[in-house]
């Protein structure tokens, strides 16, 4: 699959996708995992258990927050990724320090 979502230069958005679309959230780090979804509001199901879940959502029209909580080693590269296709579209690259909420906001079109 291609990647759907493009980051806009400026805010109140930090990426747009169409509507409709399905996105699938990576994770890459040391021991990254990434341990919560929450889309629009609503919590994505976890799948796959024990195993790390599939993060898909479908991209919804008009602007809706993404919300991604990831765990791993303090001090390590972290980087939360849409896949697409055998490659990665970046939406977050950080030194991982805490499991606080990383909020993105996605336009829908």
């Amino acid at each position: 699959m291609a990647c759907k979502l493009t980051k806009v230069a400026h805010p109140p958005f930090t990426f747009s996708g169409p509507a409709g679309q399905d996105v699938t959230l990576t994770v890459t780090g040391t021991a990254a995992v990434i341990t919560s979804v929450n889309y629009d509001g609503q919590p994505l199901p976890q799948q796959g258990q024990p195993a790390p879940p599939p993060w898909t959502f479908t991209i919804k029209p008009g602007r809706k927050v993404l919300v991604v909580i990831v765990v791993n080693q303090p001090g390590d590269l972290t980087r939360i990724n849409e896949k697409c296709n055998g490659t990665a579209n970046l939406l977050q690259e950080l030194v991982f320090d805490d499991a606080f909420p990383r909020v993105f906001f996605i336009q829908g079109t």
